[in-house]
């Protein structure tokens, strides 16, 4: 059935764009073995990507030789694939910058490789934060990991480390600021990071820094974020196999769509995203070594978000919002 309603879609799609994260593991081989899996599954299909979405850890480990041979294996094989990639990074992709002293030149061979080649994207300098992409009526806000030009800190896990997070350049108007700029855009909104937001799958902790984004705008629809590898008990936990939440205190779904590594996901995973000509959003989750939809969700995107008059006044009297993240989250953002 899902098959059947994936095939229909075609009839309507603006885009169409593959979506996955967290291939990174030690062992070269292993990771080429994933990837192999999953594009063999994925090649007749490959003809309606407009993109590929990769959220984050292509790497894993600080073994110059074997980063090289996995960061060269993902250049040519995806290249091949013959689809543009948008990257962001994770925090395992700091692992070759992580362990270097302040005042050293990061080492980020995933980031640098993918950003040379043509009809790639990333973000425009490995200290920024974001970079955005329309497509239509719907922004795209891509959310990366990031570093000091000298590594003096690491913006990676949701916080700021290294020898020196107090010289961290982004301050609470930046990421206010591009929160306006959200909050202007006419039309839908997905974010695209590695981490999920309060409420998902290894989710943001309190001090975290996608928390300066809340509340989130009304006109921000969907989430998705790796990370948190589907069917790893050590990390995932309760949630191991959340694939669908949403953002504590919101209306907005945030999805797990990861991973492409399976030696703590529990199989090959990745999404397939679909923007339509009516608005909306579909979500269609592959279990690349069985080769099937395993599970599928859609998201009105433009559907109207109203209230009656009685159930206003009836918030208004019942609904007391005092000393709960959502009204900490709203006192910071009018206070600034």
């Amino acid at each position: 059935m899902i098959d059947q309603i994936y095939q229909m879609g075609r009839e309507t799609l603006l885009k169409r764009f593959w979506v996955f994260s967290d291939l990174q593991q030690v062992l070269p081989e292993m990771a080429e073995e994933c990837l192999r899996i999953a594009l063999d599954d994925m090649r007749e299909f490959a003809p309606d990507f407009s993109q590929i979405w990769y959220l984050g850890d292509a790497m894993e480990g600080k073994d110059a030789e074997r980063v090289a041979q996995m960061t060269q294996m993902q250049v040519e094989t995806l290249t091949a694939f013959g689809v543009p990639v948008r990257y962001i990074m994770g925090n395992h992709d700091l692992d070759c910058t992580n362990p270097l002293p302040a005042g050293s030149q990061p080492v980020l061979p995933v980031y640098e490789a993918f950003k040379t080649v043509p009809g790639w994207r990333t973000t425009d300098t490995f200290t920024d934060f974001y970079f955005t992409e329309s497509h239509g009526d719907t922004l795209v806000v891509f959310l990366s990991d990031h570093v000091a030009p000298d590594n003096r800190w690491q913006a990676t896990q949701q916080g700021v480390r290294g020898e020196d997070p107090a010289s961290y350049v982004h301050s609470f108007s930046d990421y206010q600021k591009l929160r306006d700029e959200i909050a202007a855009w006419p039309g839908p909104v997905i974010f695209a990071g590695h981490y999920a937001f309060p409420g998902g799958a290894r989710g943001a902790p309190p001090d975290g820094l996608l928390n300066q984004f809340l509340p989130l705008p009304d006109n921000v629809q969907l989430i998705l974020h790796g990370h948190a590898h589907t069917g790893d008990w050590p990390y995932g936990r309760e949630k191991t196999f959340q694939r669908i939440g949403w953002v504590d205190w919101h209306k907005v779904p945030q999805v797990n769509i990861s991973s492409l590594d399976r030696t703590r996901g529990s199989q090959t995973r990745s999404a397939v995203l679909d923007l339509y000509e009516n608005g909306t959003l579909g979500l269609f989750f592959r279990d690349h070594e069985d080769k099937i939809w395993s599970d599928a969700f859609f998201v009105d995107a433009k559907a109207p978000r109203t209230a009656s008059a009685a159930n206003l006044r009836h918030h208004q009297r019942r609904t007391n919002l005092g000393d709960t993240a959502l009204e900490r989250w709203k006192s910071q953002h009018d206070s600034d």
